[in-house]
């Protein structure tokens, strides 16, 4: 199959995608070897056209992080104004095994989360002064993506063992294997979920550095 064809099949399942979601949802796909979005149905929701140029790192960062099946479902992403969207990406690989496409389905959540407010306030319990719950702030995608990584990966473990160095090492070994330590900030919030200091972290990396026997990663993919 040729990329041409590989494209033109994605951008008729897309378009067929696209009705059965509805207006509220756009379904794009990337040509990842132009680099380029080649179809989008319901633009309107992230306000992208056809032609327009995919980001290189995001692309990368999403091979990274799928699971065994080149998928990533599921995380939250905003559009440039702001809107929250439940995004979810599919790759698709060449005759090589090299990524060569991409669907991607972004469902605008605002209708859904409305109701989901509307029914908050109508059952709300009011809480004491103090009680309140931090709204996290807005945070770069591909973070969120691999936050949502490190804790499937740490949960992946026994408990006990994640109590152990050599429980924390062997975590750290996998996302280290996964490229989570080339993402901003991922170091404090690895830190934080295993209960070591940065510098504890950082020596536990240095320590690591000298196996150069690592498992190819498709045999730590988080299920």
């Amino acid at each position: 199959m040729t990329q041409e064809e590989r494209i033109n099949m994605l951008s008729n399942i897309a378009k067929g995608l696209s009705k059965i979601m509805g207006s509220d949802t756009e379904v794009a796909v990337h040509d990842l070897q132009e680099m380029k979005l080649s179809y989008v149905a319901n633009g309107y929701v992230t306000g992208r056209k056809a032609g327009c140029p995919l980001d290189e790192g995001v692309g990368q960062s999403i091979e990274k992080l799928s699971d065994e099946d080149d998928h990533l479902v599921g995380f939250e992403s905003h559009t440039g104004k702001g809107k929250k969207l439940r995004a979810s990406h599919m790759l698709f690989r060449d005759e090589n095994g090299d990524v060569a496409a991409m669907l991607c389905v972004n469902q605008d959540t605002s209708t859904i989360d409305g109701i989901l407010q509307y029914l908050g306030n109508m059952v709300r319990v009011n809480l004491h002064e103090g009680e309140q719950e931090n709204m996290l702030g807005e945070e770069d995608y591909i973070q969120k993506m691999t936050q949502d990584v490190i804790r499937r990966s740490a949960e992946a473990m026994n408990p006990v063992e994640l109590t152990t160095k050599e429980g924390k090492m062997e975590l750290i070994r996998r996302l280290r294997i996964q490229g989570v330590f080339d993402v901003k900030d991922a170091i404090p919030y690895v830190c934080k979920v295993i209960s070591v200091s940065q510098a504890t972290l950082y020596n536990y990396l240095r320590d690591l550095r000298n196996d150069d026997a690592l498992e190819p990663i498709e045999r730590l993919k988080v299920k």
